[in-house]
């Protein structure tokens, strides 16, 4: 173990060791959904890992999250909306015959 300054992940909130620690940046998931902060900060190897396995995942239901982002966020009040429209889309274009769509 070396001994020396202990860094803080801001992912986990823990201290971890210059080993363990590299001081890797990453835009943090919990932030983003409740403050609607993109800054990058610094997080401990271990948690950088797991982050960037997870950044091209929709792993969080941002209605059951934080349903209030919506009143707060105009971009993503018109993503959820526009999501909604392409839904029933969906259900249109599956009950549409080709002929009739001449």
């Amino acid at each position: 173990m070396i001994f020396g300054e202990a860094l803080l992940c801001h992912y986990t909130s823990q201290y971890y060791c210059s080993d363990c620690h590299c001081n890797e940046e990453r835009i943090i998931p919990a932030r983003v959904i409740f403050n609607w902060d993109f800054s990058k900060y610094t997080v401990s190897t271990a948690s950088a890992h797991f982050i960037d396995s997870i950044s091209d995942e929709a792993v969080i239901n941002m209605k059951e999250a934080n349903p209030q982002i919506y009143n707060y966020v105009p971009e993503l009040s018109e993503i959820k909306d526009l999501r909604l429209q392409l839904f029933y889309l969906k259900d249109f274009i599956n009950t549409c015959r080709e002929d009739d769509i001449r």
